[in-house]
């Protein structure tokens, strides 16, 4: 997902407006699952720029998030992949 349109209180996510206390606590990294912060990169110049501002991992700095609950519905999604392959695919994979 791609965050535009960033206020005080909020981002606009897609068509919707959503709070910055509903991604922190419904959202995470769609890479590691961390948790995100709102950052704002200041520029040599000093001058505002909506452009500046970013939704970021914590932990691995990535800007892709999903909902909280699609990322544990693919996490069981690819244990039940992983138990249902052969034994010599699972060694591979794992």
């Amino acid at each position: 997902m791609r965050a535009t349109d960033f206020t005080h209180d909020d981002y606009q996510l897609g068509d919707r407006r959503v709070t910055y206390a509903t991604l922190k606590r419904e959202y995470v990294c769609e890479e590691c699952g961390g948790r995100l912060g709102v950052y704002y990169s200041l520029s040599l110049d000093l001058n505002y720029d909506p452009d500046a501002w970013a939704i970021r991992c914590g932990r691995c700095h990535s800007q892709r998030f999903i909902h909280e609950r699609r990322w544990q519905a693919q996490k069981t999604e690819a244990a039940e992949v992983l138990a249902g392959l052969p034994p010599e695919l699972r060694e591979l994979v794992e």
